[in-house]
């Protein structure tokens, strides 16, 4: 199975999202909207700070990303919270 640091490689989040939604991704991480609650190879769970404070979980899944949110968001495809975290997952990752 993957780990969840293969599936949120910023061109991954890019195709997997709209470009509006990894653009605020993005914003909010250089806001350092982002605190970590759990960070492990297979989960990720986070707050974003998007406006308002939302709770996402990243799970790595064998199909792929699994993720959730607690914005309103349909979450069809990576809300800007999702990509936000993804992104500091990325680069937070074991080297």
């Amino acid at each position: 199975m993957p780990t969840i640091f293969e599936l949120v490689s910023p061109p991954a989040l890019e195709s997997l999202s709209t470009p509006s939604e990894y653009k605020l991704g993005r914003e909010i991480v250089r806001n350092e909207g982002v605190e970590l609650e759990e960070f492990g190879p297979q989960r990720v769970v986070a707050h974003a700070t998007g406006g308002q404070r939302r709770l996402v979980e990243l799970r790595a899944a064998p199909e792929g990303l699994d993720y959730t949110c607690t914005c309103s968001s349909k979450l069809t495809q990576p809300c800007k919270h999702v990509v936000a975290v993804g992104l500091v997952a990325w680069d937070k990752q074991p080297k």
